[in-house]
């Protein structure tokens, strides 16, 4: 209603939006804490060997990594992991510890996003 549109004619633009690559992916923002997620964490990775085939491979397998990025600067890559607690949380260090140091930081509060 809002952009005088019909339905199919905003389905038409969006299919060409996919198209085009300009939508890449919808979302849900979701609470975790209903969802029970009561730890997040950033993890900094710095990675012991030039094997990055491991880590990729763990990364894309923990779901409690919901965000992942390989970055320049300090480390090799940086992760957004919730977890339901702490020994979550340290069963996914240690996983982790096996490829790679790791720096951690613990989110206390929800700014943005």
């Amino acid at each position: 209603e809002i952009t005088h549109m019909t339905g199919q004619a905003v389905g038409v633009r969006l299919s060409k939006l996919i198209d085009e690559g300009v939508v890449k992916r919808f979302t849900v923002d979701t609470d975790s804490r209903k969802m029970g997620i009561e730890v997040t964490a950033i993890v900094t990775i710095y990675m012991k060997t030039l094997d990055h085939d491991r880590m990729k491979h763990l990364i894309n397998e923990t779901k409690e990594v919901v965000e992942a990025h390989r970055i320049s600067g300090e480390g090799c890559y940086i992760l957004k992991v919730e977890a339901a607690d702490m020994l979550q949380l340290n069963e996914i260090l240690d996983q982790i510890n096996k490829y790679a140091n790791y720096k951690l930081a613990l989110s206390i509060g929800r700014l943005k996003g």
